[in-house]
């Protein structure tokens, strides 16, 4: 008795077991299934959807505006340059350096202040020549250049009257530009401008097509530059320098859903 008591227990501890791990097994393979399964995927409410999807899905109207804002430079930089040959290369640099260093003296106290003085610029190579079909090494050229910025046209014709009469023996080019906080200024006013002339564009179609703007869109701005106006100066006893205006330019395409 004892050993068939045994048998039937045995079996149905061996049956509680089986179920167990079945059970088991079903749910990993479950756990599985919805961890591979491929969620529903929703627009990020933050962005929305495709706005170029949204566009094609409406009637529309494109509109592309400039504005320009003409104004007066408020930097000038001048080029100026001490060049210096002689027969050995240490007596070149040494000598371009002194000139260079009575130049920026002669700035400073005409009111040029030590920060918007910059060398931009130093070479030096040796100078050939060709005698009786040999060439022959003459000596060696130096070549020190420094970038000066002032406000005023009427400055920089000090600055270069000074600088040439202190040993600076090239004036390069001088440049009118803008300063970038006159720069963002003047070019938000021209971005205003360009707006204005695209909402016009796009109001005068409207009315002549009989079709009703209602609402913008998308707005795409192209970055345009200024070209700052730039001179090459010629050595006179007094030299005189006329402040040009420089001309900043903004452009914008605008979008415009409409209806009929």
């Amino acid at each position: 008795m004892n050993d068939i008591a045994e048998l039937v227990l045995g079996g149905l501890l061996n049956k509680e077991i089986l179920i167990s791990l079945l059970a088991i097994t079903i749910s990993i393979i479950a756990l599985v299934g919805v961890l591979l399964t491929p969620k529903p995927v929703f627009p990020n409410p933050q962005y929305g959807t495709n706005t170029q999807h949204n566009i094609e899905e409406k009637n529309i109207l494109s509109a592309t505006g400039n504005g320009r804002v003409v104004v007066e430079p408020d930097i000038v930089s001048i080029i100026l340059a001490v060049e210096i040959e002689k027969p050995t290369a240490g007596e070149a640099i040494s000598e371009a350096a002194d000139i260079m260093n009575r130049v920026i003296e002669s700035l400073i106290k005409i009111g040029v202040d030590r920060e918007n003085i910059a060398t931009t610029g130093f070479s030096l190579y040796p100078v050939y020549e060709y005698i009786d079909r040999k060439t022959v090494l003459k000596g060696y050229k130096v070549v020190n250049r420094i970038t000066v910025k002032v406000p005023t046209a009427e400055k920089a014709g000090e600055v270069i009257d000074t600088a040439v009469h202190s040993g600076a023996n090239r004036v390069d080019s001088i440049t009118f530009e803008l300063s970038p906080e006159k720069y963002k200024t003047v070019y938000q006013k021209a971005l205003s401008l360009a707006v204005e002339e695209a909402t016009r564009k796009a109001e005068t179609v409207a009315s002549a097509a009989k079709v009703e703007i209602v609402k913008i869109l998308e707005i795409n701005i192209q970055q345009l530059y200024y070209t700052p106006i730039k001179y090459e100066v010629a050595e006179t006893a007094r030299t005189p320098i006329l402040e040009g205006e420089l001309t900043v330019t903004a452009q914008v395409t605008i979008i415009f859903e409409i209806k009929n």
